[in-house]
Protein backbone atom coordinates (compact mmCIF):
# COMPACT_ATOMS: atom_id res chain seq x y z
CA UNK A 1 0.00 0.00 0.00
CA UNK A 2 1.85 3.40 -1.40
CA UNK A 3 1.93 5.93 1.22
CA UNK A 4 2.10 9.44 0.94
CA UNK A 5 4.93 12.16 1.58
CA UNK A 6 6.10 15.58 1.02
CA UNK A 7 2.31 17.03 1.36
CA UNK A 8 2.71 19.47 4.35
CA UNK A 9 4.58 21.74 1.88
CA UNK A 10 1.74 21.61 -0.46
CA UNK A 11 -0.70 22.56 2.32
CA UNK A 12 1.03 25.21 3.29
CA UNK A 13 0.92 26.73 -0.42
CA UNK A 14 -0.43 30.18 -0.76
CA UNK A 15 -2.99 29.31 -3.52
CA UNK A 16 -4.29 26.58 -1.61
CA UNK A 17 -4.58 28.68 1.60
CA UNK A 18 -6.60 30.80 -0.79
CA UNK A 19 -8.34 28.53 -2.36
CA UNK A 20 -8.97 26.96 1.59
CA UNK A 21 -10.33 30.38 2.53
CA UNK A 22 -12.85 30.33 -0.24
CA UNK A 23 -14.38 26.41 0.79
CA UNK A 24 -14.84 27.70 3.89
CA UNK A 25 -16.46 30.41 3.51
CA UNK A 26 -18.73 29.65 0.76
CA UNK A 27 -22.33 30.26 1.64
CA UNK A 28 -21.43 32.21 4.56
CA UNK A 29 -19.58 35.74 3.37
CA UNK A 30 -22.31 37.44 5.59
CA UNK A 31 -21.53 36.18 8.62
CA UNK A 32 -19.55 38.71 10.63
CA UNK A 33 -16.45 36.82 11.36
CA UNK A 34 -15.93 35.89 8.02
CA UNK A 35 -16.72 39.48 6.46
CA UNK A 36 -14.33 41.22 9.21
CA UNK A 37 -11.34 38.48 7.89
CA UNK A 38 -12.26 38.66 4.35
CA UNK A 39 -11.14 43.05 4.55
CA UNK A 40 -7.63 41.74 5.65
CA UNK A 41 -7.69 38.63 3.53
CA UNK A 42 -4.24 39.00 2.43
CA UNK A 43 -2.83 40.01 5.79
CA UNK A 44 -4.63 37.51 7.68
CA UNK A 45 -3.50 34.41 5.12
CA UNK A 46 0.09 35.52 5.18
CA UNK A 47 -0.04 35.31 9.03
CA UNK A 48 -1.43 32.34 9.01
CA UNK A 49 1.17 30.78 6.20
CA UNK A 50 3.71 31.80 8.44
CA UNK A 51 1.51 30.33 11.38
CA UNK A 52 1.57 27.02 9.34
CA UNK A 53 5.35 26.92 8.20
CA UNK A 54 6.56 27.74 11.87
CA UNK A 55 4.27 24.58 12.65
CA UNK A 56 2.75 27.09 15.76
CA UNK A 57 -1.03 26.44 15.10
CA UNK A 58 -2.83 24.42 17.75
CA UNK A 59 -6.66 24.01 17.36
CA UNK A 60 -8.20 26.97 19.03
CA UNK A 61 -11.31 26.55 22.00
CA UNK A 62 -14.16 24.82 20.86
CA UNK A 63 -17.43 26.44 21.37
CA UNK A 64 -20.22 23.68 21.75
CA UNK A 65 -23.39 24.16 20.04
CA UNK A 66 -26.77 21.46 20.40
CA UNK A 67 -28.44 20.41 17.46
CA UNK A 68 -31.82 18.95 17.72
CA UNK A 69 -32.75 18.01 13.82
CA UNK A 70 -32.76 14.77 13.04
CA UNK A 71 -31.68 13.95 17.03
CA UNK A 72 -30.65 15.81 19.94
CA UNK A 73 -26.14 16.02 18.95
CA UNK A 74 -23.65 18.10 20.43
CA UNK A 75 -21.59 19.71 18.02
CA UNK A 76 -17.69 21.61 18.19
CA UNK A 77 -18.05 24.62 16.83
CA UNK A 78 -14.27 26.51 16.05
CA UNK A 79 -13.80 29.98 14.40
CA UNK A 80 -13.62 30.86 10.74
CA UNK A 81 -10.07 32.02 11.43
CA UNK A 82 -7.63 30.39 11.49
CA UNK A 83 -8.92 26.88 12.22
CA UNK A 84 -11.66 26.40 9.90
CA UNK A 85 -9.14 27.62 6.87
CA UNK A 86 -6.51 25.09 7.90
CA UNK A 87 -9.45 22.17 7.81
CA UNK A 88 -9.86 23.18 4.10
CA UNK A 89 -6.49 23.74 3.29
CA UNK A 90 -5.23 20.40 4.78
CA UNK A 91 -8.60 18.12 3.26
CA UNK A 92 -7.65 19.78 -0.30
CA UNK A 93 -4.32 17.85 -0.12
CA UNK A 94 -5.46 14.57 1.60
CA UNK A 95 -9.02 13.96 -0.01
CA UNK A 96 -7.49 12.97 -3.19
CA UNK A 97 -5.62 10.61 -1.51
CA UNK A 98 -7.97 8.53 0.26
CA UNK A 99 -11.08 8.97 -1.99
CA UNK A 100 -9.63 6.06 -4.34
CA UNK A 101 -9.39 4.21 -1.14
CA UNK A 102 -13.31 4.01 -0.26
CA UNK A 103 -15.34 1.26 -0.94
CA UNK A 104 -17.70 2.25 -3.93
CA UNK A 105 -21.06 1.70 -1.81
CA UNK A 106 -20.14 4.31 0.47
CA UNK A 107 -21.75 7.53 0.60
CA UNK A 108 -22.38 10.81 2.85
CA UNK A 109 -19.66 13.93 2.60
CA UNK A 110 -17.92 12.18 0.02
CA UNK A 111 -17.84 13.65 -3.78
CA UNK A 112 -20.66 12.99 -5.87
CA UNK A 113 -21.54 10.27 -3.05
CA UNK A 114 -24.21 12.04 -1.17
CA UNK A 115 -27.89 11.57 0.27
CA UNK A 116 -29.87 10.55 -3.30
CA UNK A 117 -26.93 8.46 -4.77
CA UNK A 118 -27.66 6.43 -1.53
CA UNK A 119 -31.18 5.98 -1.79
CA UNK A 120 -30.60 4.95 -5.47
CA UNK A 121 -28.35 2.23 -4.27
CA UNK A 122 -30.72 0.99 -1.61
CA UNK A 123 -33.27 1.54 -3.58
CA UNK A 124 -31.66 -1.44 -6.55
CA UNK A 125 -30.87 -3.29 -3.45
CA UNK A 126 -34.20 -3.53 -2.45
CA UNK A 127 -35.75 -4.45 -5.58
CA UNK A 128 -33.50 -7.32 -5.40
CA UNK A 129 -33.37 -8.95 -2.37
CA UNK A 130 -35.78 -10.88 -0.01
CA UNK A 131 -34.05 -9.35 3.31
CA UNK A 132 -32.38 -6.90 4.94
CA UNK A 133 -29.90 -6.17 7.86
CA UNK A 134 -29.61 -2.99 9.16
CA UNK A 135 -27.09 -1.46 11.80
CA UNK A 136 -26.21 1.50 13.33
CA UNK A 137 -23.44 2.76 15.53
CA UNK A 138 -24.31 3.69 19.29
CA UNK A 139 -22.59 7.41 19.29
CA UNK A 140 -19.96 6.97 16.51
CA UNK A 141 -18.24 9.61 16.54
CA UNK A 142 -17.93 10.19 20.32
CA UNK A 143 -16.60 6.64 20.32
CA UNK A 144 -13.88 7.00 17.99
CA UNK A 145 -10.59 5.58 19.75
CA UNK A 146 -7.58 7.87 19.11
CA UNK A 147 -5.06 5.43 18.77
CA UNK A 148 -6.76 3.07 15.97
CA UNK A 149 -7.54 6.22 14.38
CA UNK A 150 -3.90 7.41 13.85
CA UNK A 151 -2.61 4.34 12.69
CA UNK A 152 -5.53 4.11 10.26
CA UNK A 153 -4.38 7.61 8.59
CA UNK A 154 -0.95 6.19 9.31
CA UNK A 155 -1.62 3.73 6.21
CA UNK A 156 -1.98 6.22 3.40
CA UNK A 157 0.10 8.93 5.39
CA UNK A 158 3.84 8.93 6.21
CA UNK A 159 4.20 13.09 6.11
CA UNK A 160 5.31 13.52 9.98
CA UNK A 161 3.76 16.91 9.84
CA UNK A 162 0.53 16.07 8.36
CA UNK A 163 0.31 13.29 11.09
CA UNK A 164 1.09 15.80 13.61
CA UNK A 165 -1.43 17.94 12.50
CA UNK A 166 -4.16 15.59 12.54
CA UNK A 167 -2.95 13.95 16.10
CA UNK A 168 -3.10 17.34 17.23
CA UNK A 169 -7.00 17.36 16.10
CA UNK A 170 -8.41 14.37 16.86
CA UNK A 171 -6.71 14.73 20.48
CA UNK A 172 -8.06 18.47 20.74
CA UNK A 173 -11.64 17.68 21.94
CA UNK A 174 -9.58 15.29 24.91
CA UNK A 175 -9.51 12.28 26.29
CA UNK A 176 -8.43 9.07 24.40
CA UNK A 177 -11.78 8.54 22.46
CA UNK A 178 -14.28 10.96 20.22
CA UNK A 179 -13.17 13.79 17.32
CA UNK A 180 -14.80 16.95 16.83
CA UNK A 181 -18.88 16.35 15.64
CA UNK A 182 -18.68 19.71 13.47
CA UNK A 183 -14.73 19.93 12.03
CA UNK A 184 -14.91 19.62 8.48
CA UNK A 185 -12.40 16.67 8.52
CA UNK A 186 -14.84 14.92 11.19
CA UNK A 187 -16.77 12.81 8.22
CA UNK A 188 -13.54 12.02 6.21
CA UNK A 189 -12.32 10.55 9.27
CA UNK A 190 -15.24 9.02 10.43
CA UNK A 191 -15.49 7.23 7.06
CA UNK A 192 -11.68 6.26 7.02
CA UNK A 193 -11.98 4.72 10.33
CA UNK A 194 -15.34 2.95 9.10
CA UNK A 195 -13.46 1.69 5.62
CA UNK A 196 -11.56 -0.85 7.58
CA UNK A 197 -15.29 -2.67 7.79
CA UNK A 198 -16.06 -1.92 4.27
CA UNK A 199 -13.52 -3.99 2.98
CA UNK A 200 -13.70 -6.23 5.71
CA UNK A 201 -16.83 -7.57 4.98
CA UNK A 202 -17.09 -7.33 1.43
CA UNK A 203 -14.22 -9.42 1.26
CA UNK A 204 -16.06 -11.78 3.59
CA UNK A 205 -19.01 -12.21 1.66
CA UNK A 206 -18.94 -11.32 -1.50
CA UNK A 207 -22.26 -12.16 -2.69
CA UNK A 208 -24.02 -10.01 -0.55
CA UNK A 209 -25.02 -6.44 -0.96
CA UNK A 210 -23.50 -3.80 1.35
CA UNK A 211 -24.17 -0.30 1.62
CA UNK A 212 -23.35 2.12 4.41
CA UNK A 213 -23.96 5.83 4.83
CA UNK A 214 -21.83 7.38 7.42
CA UNK A 215 -22.40 4.66 10.65
CA UNK A 216 -26.18 3.26 9.49
CA UNK A 217 -25.58 -0.34 7.25
CA UNK A 218 -27.33 -2.08 5.23
CA UNK A 219 -27.03 -5.55 4.32
CA UNK A 220 -28.60 -7.31 2.11
CA UNK A 221 -29.04 -10.79 0.08
CA UNK A 222 -32.08 -13.45 -1.07
CA UNK A 223 -30.68 -15.51 2.17
CA UNK A 224 -31.62 -14.63 5.65
CA UNK A 225 -28.83 -16.54 6.46
CA UNK A 226 -26.60 -14.87 4.72
CA UNK A 227 -27.78 -11.41 6.23
CA UNK A 228 -27.54 -12.95 9.63
CA UNK A 229 -24.29 -14.44 9.10
CA UNK A 230 -22.83 -10.92 7.83
CA UNK A 231 -24.69 -8.95 10.63
CA UNK A 232 -22.52 -11.23 13.15
CA UNK A 233 -19.51 -10.52 11.67
CA UNK A 234 -19.94 -6.63 11.46
CA UNK A 235 -20.63 -6.65 14.72
CA UNK A 236 -18.40 -8.31 16.12
CA UNK A 237 -15.71 -6.27 13.51
CA UNK A 238 -16.52 -3.79 15.16
CA UNK A 239 -16.21 -4.39 17.94
CA UNK A 240 -12.55 -6.23 18.20
CA UNK A 241 -10.96 -4.22 15.83
CA UNK A 242 -12.50 -0.58 15.79
CA UNK A 243 -13.81 -0.55 19.55
CA UNK A 244 -17.56 0.52 18.56
CA UNK A 245 -20.78 -1.25 19.91
CA UNK A 246 -24.07 -1.20 18.03
CA UNK A 247 -27.22 0.75 19.16
CA UNK A 248 -29.68 -0.43 16.38
CA UNK A 249 -29.11 -4.48 14.68
CA UNK A 250 -31.95 -5.93 12.89
CA UNK A 251 -33.08 -8.00 9.76
CA UNK A 252 -36.32 -7.72 8.19
CA UNK A 253 -38.10 -8.74 4.75
CA UNK A 254 -37.52 -6.22 2.43
CA UNK A 255 -41.35 -6.09 1.61
CA UNK A 256 -41.90 -4.44 4.67
CA UNK A 257 -40.14 -1.77 3.61
CA UNK A 258 -36.01 -0.46 3.90
CA UNK A 259 -36.09 2.64 5.76
CA UNK A 260 -32.58 4.52 4.98
CA UNK A 261 -31.18 8.38 4.38
CA UNK A 262 -34.51 9.73 4.91
CA UNK A 263 -37.01 7.17 2.28
CA UNK A 264 -38.46 4.15 2.73
CA UNK A 265 -37.75 1.68 -0.25
CA UNK A 266 -39.72 -0.59 -1.43
CA UNK A 267 -39.13 -3.97 -3.54
CA UNK A 268 -42.08 -2.44 -6.15
CA UNK A 269 -39.80 0.59 -6.75
CA UNK A 270 -42.18 2.54 -4.43
CA UNK A 271 -40.42 5.14 -2.49
CA UNK A 272 -41.62 7.01 0.53
CA UNK A 273 -40.23 10.09 2.72
CA UNK A 274 -39.65 8.60 6.29
CA UNK A 275 -42.50 9.15 8.48
CA UNK A 276 -39.98 11.07 11.49
CA UNK A 277 -38.77 12.81 7.91
CA UNK A 278 -42.26 14.31 7.17
CA UNK A 279 -43.79 15.24 10.12
CA UNK A 280 -40.14 17.48 10.44
CA UNK A 281 -41.80 19.09 7.20
CA UNK A 282 -44.61 19.17 8.60
CA UNK A 283 -43.46 21.19 11.59
CA UNK A 284 -41.68 23.22 9.87
CA UNK A 285 -44.15 24.43 7.04
CA UNK A 286 -46.99 24.55 9.66
CA UNK A 287 -44.54 27.42 11.46
CA UNK A 288 -43.46 29.70 8.20
CA UNK A 289 -47.02 31.91 8.26
CA UNK A 290 -46.73 32.62 12.38
CA UNK A 291 -42.86 33.06 12.12
CA UNK A 292 -43.33 35.66 8.96
CA UNK A 293 -45.89 37.70 10.86
CA UNK A 294 -43.52 37.58 13.98
CA UNK A 295 -40.54 38.34 11.88
CA UNK A 296 -38.81 35.47 13.05
CA UNK A 297 -38.54 34.62 9.37
CA UNK A 298 -37.68 36.28 6.17
CA UNK A 299 -39.18 35.64 2.80
CA UNK A 300 -35.98 34.60 1.26
CA UNK A 301 -35.41 32.16 4.59
CA UNK A 302 -39.12 30.91 3.82
CA UNK A 303 -38.52 30.81 0.16
CA UNK A 304 -35.46 28.35 1.12
CA UNK A 305 -37.42 26.30 3.95
CA UNK A 306 -39.66 25.56 0.93
CA UNK A 307 -37.17 24.95 -1.24
CA UNK A 308 -34.96 22.18 0.56
CA UNK A 309 -38.12 20.32 1.38
CA UNK A 310 -39.54 20.27 -2.21
CA UNK A 311 -36.21 19.01 -3.06
CA UNK A 312 -36.71 15.87 -0.38
CA UNK A 313 -40.33 15.56 -1.93
CA UNK A 314 -39.17 15.30 -5.67
CA UNK A 315 -37.23 11.76 -5.79
CA UNK A 316 -40.22 10.61 -3.85
CA UNK A 317 -43.67 9.62 -4.19
CA UNK A 318 -44.81 12.00 -2.34
CA UNK A 319 -47.94 13.79 -4.40
CA UNK A 320 -50.47 13.23 -0.67
CA UNK A 321 -47.75 14.34 1.59
CA UNK A 322 -47.63 17.74 -0.89
CA UNK A 323 -51.54 18.21 -0.70
CA UNK A 324 -51.06 18.00 2.93
CA UNK A 325 -48.36 20.16 3.87
CA UNK A 326 -49.84 22.71 1.82
CA UNK A 327 -46.56 23.59 -0.33
CA UNK A 328 -48.46 25.36 -3.24
CA UNK A 329 -50.38 27.41 -1.06
CA UNK A 330 -47.60 28.62 0.98
CA UNK A 331 -45.84 29.52 -1.78
CA UNK A 332 -48.35 31.86 -2.54
CA UNK A 333 -48.41 33.33 0.88
CA UNK A 334 -44.57 33.89 0.73
CA UNK A 335 -45.68 36.12 -3.11
CA UNK A 336 -48.58 37.63 -1.21
CA UNK A 337 -46.10 38.95 1.40
CA UNK A 338 -43.29 40.09 -1.59
CA UNK A 339 -46.40 42.36 -3.12
CA UNK A 340 -47.10 43.54 -0.03
CA UNK A 341 -43.84 44.45 0.79
CA UNK A 342 -43.01 45.78 -2.93
CA UNK A 343 -46.38 47.69 -2.75
CA UNK A 344 -45.00 49.49 0.99
CA UNK A 345 -41.60 50.55 -0.27
CA UNK A 346 -43.40 52.38 -3.29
Amino acid sequence: MKRHGNLYSKIVEKENLELAFDLAARGKRWQHQIRKVEKRKDEALDKLRELLIKREFKTAKYRTKILYEPKRREAHVLPFYPDRIVHHAVMNIVIPIWMPYFYKHVYGCLTRRGQQAASTCCMKYTMRNKYCGQLDVHHFFASIDHEIMMRIIQKKIKDKDVLAWFEELIKSTGGDKGIGLGNFPSPWLGNLYMNELDWALVKRFPHVDYERYCDDMIIMSDSKIEVRKAVEFTEKFLLDKLKLTLSAKDIYPTSQGVDFVGYRHFPTGKILVRKSTAARMKRKVRAIPWMLKHRKLTLSQARSVLASISGWMCWANTYNLRMKLDIDEMVELIKTYEELQRDSSE
